[in-house]
C-alpha cells in the first residue's frame, strides 16, 4: 500500500456549522460526497500547523477519521458512491449502521 493513499469519503454539507472550515476541503455547500486521502489531511493539517490556524488542523483530521471506507476509483476523483448503510467497522467485525 502507498503511504498517505487511503481515501476516505464525507458529506461536505453536514458539516456546514462548523467553522473554521479547510478550504482545502470540498466546500460544505456543495451537495452529495467528496473523497479526501491520508496525504491531503495530512498536507492540510501542515499548513494550517504553520499558519497556527488549529481548529482547521483539527477539522481536516475529524472529517478524515469520521470517513468512510472510498471505492478505489474515488481517489480518481472527488465525489464517492455511498453504500446505505455504511459499514462501521468495530475493534472485531464490521456492522451495519441501523441509521
Amino acid at each position: 500500500m502507498t503511504p498517505g493513499a487511503h481515501t476516505v469519503c464525507f458529506t461536505p454539507s453536514r458539516w456546514a456549522q462548523i467553522t473554521p472550515w479547510p478550504s482545502a476541503l470540498a466546500s460544505t455547500s456543495c451537495d452529495g460526497d467528496a473523497a479526501v486521502s491520508r496525504a491531503q489531511v495530512t498536507s492540510i493539517v501542515e499548513d494550517a500547523l504553520r499558519h497556527e490556524a488549529l481548529e482547521e488542523a483539527l477539522v481536516a483530521i475529524y472529517v478524515w477519521g469520521k470517513g468512510w471506507a472510498a471505492p478505489a476509483a474515488a481517489a480518481d476523483r472527488s465525489h464517492c458512491e455511498r453504500s446505505w448503510p455504511p459499514t462501521i467497522w468495530t475493534r472485531h467485525w464490521p456492522v451495519r449502521s441501523t441509521r
